[in-house]
């Protein structure tokens, strides 16, 4: 039997039992996301209560997935122009509305600007008055779109979360825009002391939450499939038991 009869007998059977049956045997989806508190490397494999989410996520799906951790411009490329990738613990932005197709929440955040202890002159009291100060955001990240659309005009944008830090620390912009379990994150990651760092004003316009989303040019299926094993997750109780701990602390 020829390979093109086997390719129409296939389409035929997928047609007559399900498109989902065909989907959940075809090639692993590629999940992405950066290095975070939620998600990293550990050994050869992927851990923290994202990762596990999504593993889950996957298993109910009966779908597979072959998982990397990536700086993130590179994992938010690779989402945008690759079919059937998934990009988690992404922040649901107006400018990423219509990119990604929205599988479904992680965690709520909570985003505020964060000076050195030292830097008292650095007070701001309302949004506003944040803009008289140096900001250092990391480059495509959901707050240097948020400053960028607020028009913030001492913004400096850098490379990574590494960077980001360090270069705070040593004074090189007054201001960064992150949440309590990043900073404490990316303090222990680079041996730096958080004692040294102080909230100094909340910003509820972008404190809402990290998601999952798969790319746009997706399989329409994939897309069904994830949606309704994400809604039988927070129906069955797994997605509270994966991420209940983390949201809770």
């Amino acid at each position: 039997m020829s390979k093109n009869h086997i390719s129409v007998i296939l389409k035929v059977v997928c047609f007559l039992v399900g498109s989902a049956v065909c989907v959940s045997n075809a090639s692993p989806l590629l999940v992405i996301a950066e290095d975070s508190v939620l998600q990293y490397r550990k050994g050869n494999s992927v851990a923290g209560p994202a990762a596990e989410l999504m593993k889950a996520l996957l298993a109910e799906a009966q779908l597979t997935g072959d998982f990397k951790i990536v700086p993130w411009s590179r994992a938010y490329n690779t989402a945008l122009n690759r079919p059937d990738t998934i990009i988690y613990s992404i922040a649901k932005t107006p400018e990423r509305a219509d990119l990604f197709n929205w599988i479904g929440e992680i965690i709520p955040l909570k985003y505020q600007f964060y000076r050195l202890k030292s830097s008292t002159h650095v007070n701001p009291t309302n949004i506003e008055q944040s803009k008289a100060f140096t900001i250092g955001a990391i480059s495509r990240g959901a707050i240097h779109q948020y400053l960028r659309r607020e028009n913030y005009p001492k913004l400096v944008a850098v490379a990574s979360p590494t960077s980001h830090i360090r270069m705070f620390m040593n004074n090189r912009f007054d201001l960064i825009v992150i949440d309590s379990s990043s900073l404490n994150k990316v303090c222990v990651t680079t041996e730096l002391d958080c004692s040294l760092i102080e909230a100094v004003l909340p910003i509820p316009q972008i404190s809402n939450s990290l998601y999952i989303a798969l790319s746009n040019s997706s399989d329409p299926q994939i897309t069904q499939q994830l949606k309704e094993a994400y809604n039988a997750l927070k129906n069955n109780g797994r997605y509270q038991q994966i991420m209940g701990p983390t949201i809770e602390k």
